[in-house]
């Protein structure tokens, strides 16, 4: 979804990955596709406002060199920062301590190279879930779908997703009488 979205708010959008899933990128709205076996995305891309991380600590660095000054790193795996604890509020005073702690190389290294840090925790919240269908909705995005399996083939689906080969989703079906 990150793909159609950025790209629905008019954004380039340049995706690394593996040379399989390079249709699925660009037929999601991707402008730029690196192949991570072939080139090293930070060798090729430069001075971009934003950039999503879904691998965590071990890209961070890399992640930011990307950006230009000013610009936003936002991670779903790297890890909680102060100001995660702060704008979603509900925290102990020591779980805020804890996550000023964990996100500070993180917030220390993007300031300064003078660039931003966020940390994101997607969580089931309705409101939230109510709010991206409708964007779905109006932008006319259709989800990609990688195989579908009927509830009696579970073992078959969580191996196809265990294996890390889907290029979409995987949607089990369940008919009227099915019992678990």
């Amino acid at each position: 979804m990150a793909i159609p979205f950025a790209r629905s708010k008019k954004l380039f959008v340049a995706v690394s990955g593996s040379e399989s899933s390079r249709h699925l990128a660009l037929s999601a709205g991707a402008d730029q596709f690196i192949d991570y076996q072939k080139q090293d995305y930070v060798e090729v891309l430069k001075d971009f406002d934003y950039v999503i991380d879904t691998r965590g600590a071990s890209e961070f660095r890399k992640e930011l060199r990307v950006l230009k000054p000013g610009g936003k790193l936002l991670s779903l795996n790297a890890g909680p920062n102060a100001r995660f604890a702060i704008q979603h509020g509900g925290f102990s005073t020591l779980q805020r301590l804890l996550f000023g702690v964990i996100g500070m190389p993180f917030d220390i290294a993007a300031h300064l190279q003078r660039k931003t840090y966020d940390f994101l925790y997607v969580q089931p919240n309705g409101k939230q879930l109510k709010n991206i269908t409708q964007w779905i909705d109006e932008a006319g995005i259709k989800p990609t779908i990688d195989s579908t399996f009927a509830f009696r083939q579970v073992n078959e689906a969580i191996a196809k997703i265990a294996k890390g080969k889907a290029q979409g989703k995987i949607l089990m079906t369940i008919q009227e009488g099915e019992t678990t």
